[in-house]
């Protein structure tokens, strides 16, 4: 199996590595630069996706000519899942005024259905602001947003999820369409807030050099 990090062919041998899977940790471990992670592959030409990662990590080593690894820095890593999820949020709300008018229109069905196209952004949203403090290792018990704890303003969109969720199973539209039109546009001021403050921690973080060879 040939080896590439970052575009560069490495010359290693790996005889305790059956599964690419214990490749992929070998660079990991010891083949990546200082503050580097492994954040994408291709084999043998092919990007795989996240879908098919665990099934492309399970395969024998054996199997592939080529693995190419992509690495990335920490702050690399979460300046752009911020960046993405500020772009996805505001999709979000625009998509939830026009849910709000649908409804509005009595047009209940196609509102309710276009919800859904929101109710899976914010679960990406909600879950990229915890992998990114993950990422970062921040202690979130010293962050404040807007004269609240961090762990305080992530628990206000949540609320109006809830009042989303109530307002749906009550079949109660007209209080369904303000919560969209009102609450949740606080709720969306409040996660851009989050995902601002996240990027910057993110931007304090040195750069780190490039994959060792």
């Amino acid at each position: 199996m040939e080896l590439f990090i970052d575009e560069r062919r490495v010359d290693v041998s790996m005889p305790e590595v059956q599964s690419l899977e214990e490749a992929v940790r070998h660079v990991q471990h010891h083949l990546c630069g200082p503050g580097r992670l492994v954040v994408g592959m291709r084999c043998d030409g092919k990007e795989i996706p996240a879908a098919g990662m665990a099934e492309t990590l399970a395969r024998p080593v054996a199997e592939v000519a080529r693995v190419d690894v992509i690495t990335g820095t920490r702050r690399d890593l979460v300046v752009d899942a911020m960046t993405h999820a500020s772009q996805l949020l505001q999709e979000a709300q625009e998509t939830c005024e026009r849910v709000a008018g649908l409804l509005v229109e009595g047009k209940t069905q196609e509102g309710i259905e276009t919800l859904g196209e929101c109710t899976r952004a914010w679960q990406q949203i909600h879950e990229a602001l915890l992998q990114s403090l993950r990422m970062l290792d921040s202690d979130v018990a010293g962050l404040k947003v807007r004269d609240m704890t961090f762990e305080q303003a992530l628990e206000r969109p949540r609320e109006a999820l809830l009042q989303i969720r109530q307002s749906l199973q009550a079949g109660d539209y007209v209080t369904l369409a303000d919560v969209l039109q009102y609450e949740f546009a606080e709720a969306t001021e409040l996660w851009q807030a989050m995902m601002a403050m996240v990027r910057r921690l993110a931007e304090e973080l040195p750069q780190s050099g490039d994959a060792s060879t």
